[in-house]
């Protein structure tokens, strides 16, 4: 039996689409005007045409229409075409999950434009410095943006590393102080999200300059280069960290979320346990319950 294609929702893709179309005009997309703009009597009309994204995308005719109308007659639309129609219509990233979810009923694998600068809400700052926990929020390259003055304490001097990934990989601190048994329970569960990140977003120069340098190193580039495993993400996670601020051993467990507004951040709440051993919250599952319907992709809100 082959895969039930998505349910696709007709109207929110075709009103979004629409509204894209008629907001831009064939100057903002490099194109000339049609050559009707010019005979008398004919009043312009406003927006690009369904034709025009097909020249912009390079399909054929009427690809673009059968795309608009949420035609299910042919097969799903490859990654390669979302993106080829996102960035002809000049798609923010709020734009290209919409379309997905529209058209796909799942978020987009990645964002839009990974190359882009992130920028976080400063609603976040005071979200982060309300939690009772350490809490810190990274780009997709681990560069810290927002975190609590309670993460902050997890390290000498009260100093956070200006990159998480970097100080986890590179610190000599972090090697032989701060991540206990580091190789087996530190290196080789976070070099893995390391690489898949870099091939996920090539084009990312911060991430590229870690990678070179985590590939010099004369400790970590070795285990970089004879990485086995697949890509692990550390929800739930639980390993030992030394707690500079209490000058003590600690337990961490990780629970990683994103920001809506900000495609590729992480928002990394750890939970502290001062117990001699780490709890296996793994182990721990609250099923969720399916939902009655998928005819409409879910609200954010």
């Amino acid at each position: 039996m082959g895969t039930k294609p998505p349910k696709v929702d007709k109207e929110g893709l075709r009103a979004l689409l629409t509204r894209l179309r008629g907001q831009l005009s064939h100057a903002d997309v490099g194109l000339p005007p049609p050559a009707d703009y010019n005979n008398k009597g004919r009043r312009p009309t406003t927006g690009l045409r369904q034709a025009d994204i097909d020249l912009l995308t390079g399909r054929s005719p009427g690809t673009y229409g059968r795309f608009e109308s949420g035609s299910t007659r042919y097969p799903a639309p490859s990654d390669t075409y979302l993106l080829a129609v996102a960035r002809a219509l000049l798609m923010t990233e709020e734009d290209w999950r919409a379309m997905w979810l529209y058209r796909l009923q799942s978020h987009p694998p990645y964002p839009l434009k990974p190359e882009a600068t992130v920028t976080i809400g400063g609603h976040w700052q005071a979200i982060v410095d309300d939690y009772r926990s350490p809490a810190y929020i990274t780009d997709r390259a681990w560069k810290v943006a927002v975190y609590n003055q309670r993460f902050a304490a997890l390290f000498p001097g009260g100093i956070p590393p200006e990159n998480t990934m970097e100080w986890m990989i590179l610190s000599r601190y972090a090697r032989e102080v701060g991540l206990p048994d580091w190789e087996n329970s530190w290196a080789r569960l976070v070099l893995p999200q390391l690489r898949a990140a870099h091939n996920q977003f090539s084009a990312n120069h911060d991430l590229g300059r870690l990678v070179r340098k985590v590939e010099r190193d004369p400790v970590a580039g070795p285990i970089y280069a004879s990485l086995d495993e697949s890509y692990r993400q550390p929800d739930g996670d639980t390993r030992y960290f030394w707690h500079a601020g209490r000058n003590e051993r600690v337990t961490v467990t990780m629970g990683p979320s994103m920001p809506l507004g900000a495609p590729g951040t992480l928002l990394m709440h750890l939970l502290l346990d001062y117990r001699s051993e780490p709890s296996s919250w793994r182990d721990q599952q609250h099923p969720l319950a399916a939902p009655a319907t998928a005819a409409s992709p879910p609200m954010e809100g």
